[in-house]
């Protein structure tokens, strides 16, 4: 027989998972009605200029579209990268964030995709060339020598993306660096997590902004 105290304890935390999604899903909707009624003041001269503009979004790897460990972990396994510095094996075991490949052909339809993470060169090209068996994703991949060093971090330099930062987007959860960045929870290996979905969605409507960082640079207010 099971404990009604413990039943209206995974009821609530069932309620609570629902109100976040639906937190999220709102946001989302408000994000979009607010960039349409900007479009129609600020940006519809120059629709078809901006359909027309090259855009760019930025992708980093851990906490972004994946997670890894150098320990197999007891959650599922996705990918497993494997390669050698200074003559030892190194063995990372890849969760991707759910609906990653989904995710990928959705905004590559309107952005030009850039893979820049500050993890090693050979992780990220074990990892690129796992999500490109079927069909390329990426434009062009930059590594941890492309990075910039300030104050012990390493940092991302978007003029070896574009010279024109007005049509680059970051997604990152460390959105500090950039008006460029738009927000996206870490990724830790929940198979739960929909956040990419929630991304999609405002990059569909980022695509028509003549400059992305007037609706990004809201996240930093």
């Amino acid at each position: 027989m099971k404990d009604k105290s413990y039943e209206r304890g995974s009821q609530a935390e069932g309620e609570a998972e629902k109100s976040t999604r639906w937190d999220i899903l709102v946001s989302v909707h408000r994000v979009r009605k607010y960039i349409k009624s900007l479009s129609i003041w600020s940006f519809l001269n120059n629709y078809e200029t901006n359909l027309a503009k090259k855009r760019y979004l930025v992708l980093g790897l851990e906490g972004i579209i994946l997670c890894s460990s150098l320990n197999p972990p007891k959650r599922r396994v996705d990918h497993i990268v494997q390669y050698k510095i200074n003559n030892k094996m190194c063995t990372h075991f890849v969760v991707f964030r759910p609906m990653l490949e989904e995710f990928l052909r959705m905004v590559s339809r309107w952005y030009t995709i850039i893979l820049y993470t500050t993890k090693e060169k050979e992780f990220a090209d074990g990892v690129a060339s796992y999500l490109e068996r079927k069909h390329p994703v990426f434009e062009k991949c930059l590594y941890r020598n492309d990075c910039d060093y300030a104050d012990d971090r390493l940092l991302l330099d978007l003029d070896k993306v574009s010279t024109d930062l007005s049509s680059v987007v970051v997604l990152d959860y460390k959105f500090g660096q950039h008006t460029n960045t738009l927000p996206i929870k870490q990724f830790c290996g929940s198979p739960k997590d929909r956040s990419l979905l929630s991304s999609g969605l405002i990059l569909d409507c980022l695509r028509f902004c003549s400059d992305v960082r007037s609706i990004l640079e809201l996240a930093h207010l």
